[in-house]
């Protein structure tokens, strides 16, 4: 299953949704639960002038293969 999770420069915002205690992207999501494929797909970063403060607020999308489940 493809999970699409959100994430801003330094926060990941999107829960798991099988009730582990990760966010869907970050390193333990990606690392430590047995159930990720690794797949990381994530938008291109964009790039910022020096001095514009949009770059820790802007959300971003990627996307996980989960394997939850699946036997």
């Amino acid at each position: 299953m493809d999970i699409t999770y959100e994430k801003t420069w330094c926060d990941y915002l999107t829960p798991c949704p099988h009730g582990r205690d990760y966010m869907v992207g970050d390193f333990d999501c990606v690392k430590s639960c047995g159930w990720c494929a690794g797949h990381i797909i994530e938008e291109p970063e964009k790039e910022y002038k020096p001095g514009d403060y949009h770059r820790y607020t802007d959300i971003t999308k990627g996307q996980i293969t989960c394997k939850y489940g699946e036997i």
